[in-house]
C-alpha cells in the first residue's frame, strides 16, 4: 500500500487555492488570512520540524539578496502614518519569503520536481475550468463568486476567486505561458493530449476575463512567430516556411481574440471592456486616473527617495498628498499604487531597491546562464518554463499593484528549486566526466610503449 504523503497533500492544497482571495478566508483579530496561507502554515511546521532533525538545509537562489531587501522593509516600517498596516505587510512579506525557503527543501530531485509541477498545471486548471463556470453560470442570472457583470443578472465577468477579472488574469498568464511553453517544447510531464487540453482550456478562460492585460499579454506570446520572422527577414533568412508560422501560430489567434473582441462590444460590453482607454467613443477617464495615480507615487518618491515607505507604506503617503489622513484597509485601497516596479521603488527606496533588482538579475541570469550548458531533459525543460512564465507575469504586473501576491511567490519558490535540481544534476555530469577524462588518462600511462 502506497504511504500517504502529507507534505506534498499539503502542498498540493496551497497551490490548489493560491489565487482564493473572496473564497474560505479566515478573519483573526480583524486580520484576513487566505486559506493557502493557513495551509502552508502548517506545511512549515511539519518542514522546520523534519529538516531541523535531519540538519540538511539548502539555501535558495539569491536568497541573500531577498533577505537583506526584506530586512530594509523592515527597518522603513515607521515611515508611515499607518503604523499597523506596514507592519501587518511585512509579516505577509516574511510569510511569502519563508514560502520560498519551504519549496526548496521539499523539493530536491527531479521526480519530485516532476510531481509538483504536474499538480501546478492542474492548480490552474482547475481555477480556469471555475472561471468558466463562474461564466456560464451568469446566462442562468446565477453568481458563483461574480464580482463584475456585463449585463447585471446575465453576462459575467470572469474573475475566478479573485476580487476581480484582473487579477484572475495576472494568476492565468502564470499558468498559460508555463504550459503554452511545456506544450512547444514537446514536454513529458503530461501526455501531449492533456497538455493541449490545459493549454487550451486556460486559453479560453484568459480570453474570456475581457482583462486588457490578459489579453495583450495573449497577442504578446503569439506575436513571437512574428518577431523572429521580421528578425530572419533583416538578416535576409526568408522562407515561406516563415509565412506559414506567422498564419497559424499569430495572425489566426490575433483574428480570434479580435473577434471576440468585436462580439462582446456587441453585447453591450463596450462601456467595460474600452472603459477608461478613450477608444470607441468611450471615455479615457480611467488613462487620466492612471497617470494621476503615477504622478502621485513619482511624487511621493521624490519627497524621500533614499529612505522607502516600505510596502505598506505607500497609500497612507499617497493619501496624505491630498492632506487625507488613512487610518483603514479600506481608506487604504482608495490610494493604491499602479504599477509593481514603482511601487517597488517607492516602497524601497534607492537604497532599499538594490538587493531587490540584484535578486530579480540572479533568478533570471543564473538560471538561464545554467540552461546553456544543461543536456536535454524534463528539468531544462520545467525551469525555462517558470522562467518565461515569471518574465509575462512580472509584465502583467506593471498594470496593477502588489507584489505580495503569494502565487507568484510560490512561483519563486519552484524556480529555486527547479534550478537547485539542474545545478545539481550539472556538478554530477562534470564531475563524472573529469572521473572518466581522470581515469583515461591513468590507463593510456599504464600501457606499455
Amino acid at each position: 500500500m502506497k504511504r500517504f504523503d502529507l507534505v506534498l497533500f499539503l502542498l498540493i492544497l496551497a497551490l490548489f487555492s493560491a489565487s482564493w482571495d473572496i473564497f474560505l478566508q479566515v478573519n483573526i483579530g480583524h486580520v484576513n488570512f487566505r486559506f493557502t496561507q493557513l495551509v502552508f502554515f502548517l506545511l512549515i511546521l511539519i518542514c522546520l520540524i523534519k529538516k531541523l532533525s535531519h540538519g540538511r538545509q539548502i539555501k535558495p537562489l539569491g536568497f541573500d539578496a531577498l533577505l537583506l531587501w526584506t530586512f530594509f522593509m523592515i527597518i522603513f516600517i515607521p515611515h508611515t502614518s499607518f503604523l499597523l498596516r506596514n507592519i501587518l505587510y511585512v509579516i505577509w512579506l516574511l510569510f511569502s519569503v519563508i514560502s520560498i525557503y519551504i519549496l526548496v527543501q521539499i523539493i530536491q530531485t527531479p521526480k519530485r520536481l516532476e510531481q509538483v509541477i504536474r499538480w501546478y498545471i492542474y492548480s490552474f486548471v482547475f481555477v480556469g475550468a471555475f472561471g468558466l463556470i463562474q461564466f456560464a453560470a451568469g446566462f442562468m442570472g446565477i453568481s458563483l463568486l461574480t464580482m463584475q457583470w456585463f449585463i447585471p443578472g446575465l453576462l459575467a465577468r470572469i474573475n475566478g476567486f479573485n476580487y476581480e477579472p484582473s487579477f484572475f488574469a495576472i494568476y492565468m498568464v502564470q499558468g498559460f505561458i508555463l504550459i503554452a511553453y511545456l506544450k512547444e517544447k514537446k514536454s513529458q510531464i503530461l501526455s501531449p493530449k492533456k497538455l493541449k487540453v490545459c493549454y487550451f482550456l486556460i486559453l479560453i478562460a484568459l480570453i474570456a476575463s475581457t482583462s486588457r492585460g490578459g489579453w495583450l499579454i495573449v497577442l504578446l506570446w503569439f506575436s513571437r512567430p512574428l518577431f523572429f520572422f521580421l528578425q530572419n527577414l533583416f538578416k535576409g533568412m526568408f522562407s515561406s516556411s516563415n509565412i506559414n508560422t506567422i498564419l497559424l501560430k499569430f495572425l489566426l489567434p490575433a483574428t480570434f481574440v479580435i473577434t471576440y473582441g468585436i462580439f462582446l462590444i456587441k453585447s453591450f460590453a463596450l462601456e467595460v471592456l474600452f472603459m477608461g482607454v478613450g477608444l470607441l467613443g468611450s471615455s479615457d477617464h480611467s488613462i487620466s486616473i492612471r497617470l494621476t495615480d503615477y504622478q502621485n507615487m513619482l511624487t511621493v518618491f521624490t519627497e524621500s527617495p533614499l529612505i522607502g515607505y516600505s510596502l505598506g507604506g505607500i497609500s497612507p503617503a499617497v493619501g496624505a498628498l491630498g492632506g487625507f489622513i488613512v487610518t483603514t484597509n479600506e481608506q487604504a485601497k482608495n490610494f493604491e499604487g499602479a504599477g509593481v516596479a514603482l511601487e517597488l521603488l517607492v516602497a524601497s527606496g534607492c537604497i532599499g531597491i538594490i538587493p531587490l533588482l540584484f535578486y530579480i538579475y540572479n533568478i533570471f541570469k543564473k538560471p538561464w546562464d545554467m540552461l546553456k550548458k544543461m543536456p536535454a531533459s524534463e528539468t531544462k525543460i520545467i525551469l525555462a518554463s517558470l522562467l518565461i512564465s515569471l518574465f509575462f507575469t512580472l509584465i502583467i504586473l506593471q498594470t496593477g499593484q502588489n507584489i505580495l501576491r503569494i502565487h507568484i511567490w510560490y512561483h519563486l519558490g519552484l524556480i529555486s528549486a527547479a534550478y537547485g535540481i539542474g545545478k545539481k544534476a550539472s556538478i554530477s555530469i562534470k564531475n563524472s566526466i573529469s572521473t572518466d577524462i581522470l581515469l583515461q588518462n591513468r590507463f593510456k600511462k599504464n600501457i606499455p610503449s
